[in-house]
């Protein structure tokens, strides 16, 4: 017999059990479906700004194509949408913001602080780098993609008077109050996108997961280009695109990326200790208590 309202619960009691274990194994679906789903995306063989710190040997192996073969536990898996998440509902805040056709009063207010500024805003999420787009990105063979540009049109001239860019970050109650500034390997990845694009500013937007505070488009979070962090970056180029026409491979620098890297399975870092600790993880998610029907 069917459970598909209150008034089933009052059937034979093997039926109601039979259907409530169908019920258990939704989690089981769930489960299942996320250890199984196909982990990230294909990427071109190139350059990515998201790969380029801590260790060398990512951008090489993108460099020269090596395959990527992803094994994601599911604590990473969640992770990374919950990250993506938030940039996307951050870009569609911004975006709400610049579009002159959603006449609501957040809108509104964001339109009249724009015209005390004189300007009117646009923003651009997801500003492509790809060679057939900046010379920059050709020469180095970079792909990449800015989370937004941010475009201040003088009322009376139209004319650009002002550009920045959007670096979205997400940070658990602990890391972001340990924030003192950008984080180095953010701070390079953002001066990627300001080289390729030509922005003068960058806005790294740390998001808290815990409170949803963020911080603010001031310093030490809006930050100007440091033409000496660019130069440190041509030089990781140089050094990655020599590897590559070698065919070497620089040291390991090995961290906890070392557990999602797409390309642990040839590099093989700490391979005990990493398949240890995604046991434990594993076995702890497995003993989590559950609630009784």
């Amino acid at each position: 017999m069917p459970l598909r309202s209150i008034a089933d619960l009052n059937g034979p009691p093997d039926e109601i059990t039979r259907r409530i274990n169908q019920a258990k194994q939704l989690s089981v679906l769930y489960d299942t479906y996320v250890n199984t789903a196909q982990d990230g995306h294909e990427r071109e063989p190139g350059i990515h700004a998201s790969e380029l710190y801590p260790c060398l040997r990512q951008p090489v192996y993108s460099l020269t194509n090596t395959p990527r073969k992803p094994n994601v536990q599911k604590y990473w898996k969640q992770r990374f949408k919950m990250g993506q998440k938030i940039h996307d509902l951050v870009q569609e805040d911004f975006e709400q913001i610049s579009k002159a056709t959603v006449q609501t009063e957040a809108f509104r207010i964001a339109t009249a602080m724009a015209l005390q500024m004189n300007c009117r805003i646009e923003f651009q999420k997801e500003a492509k780098v790809r060679p057939e787009l900046q010379a920059i990105a050709a020469y180095w063979k970079i792909y990449s993609a800015c989370d937004g540009i941010f475009t201040f049109i003088d009322l009376d001239t139209n004319e650009v008077v002002l550009r920045v860019g959007l670096e979205i970050k997400s940070e658990a109650m602990d890391g972001f109050a340990a924030l003192k500034g950008p984080k180095f390997e953010h701070m390079r990845q953002g001066h990627l996108y300001m080289g390729c694009y030509d922005l003068p500013l960058m806005w790294f937007f740390y998001l808290n997961k815990n409170n949803q505070n963020n911080t603010k488009s001031e310093a030490p979070y809006l930050v100007v280009f440091q033409p000496e962090i660019w130069q440190e970056l041509e030089q990781r180029f140089t050094e990655i695109h020599t590897h590559a026409y070698n065919g070497t491979l620089p040291e390991r620098t090995e961290t906890v990326i070392c557990e999602f890297c797409a390309w642990n399975y040839v590099c093989e870092p700490r391979a005990e200790k990493i398949q240890a600790k995604q046991l434990v993880r594993s076995k702890n998610e497995s003993l989590r208590p559950q609630g009784k029907v």
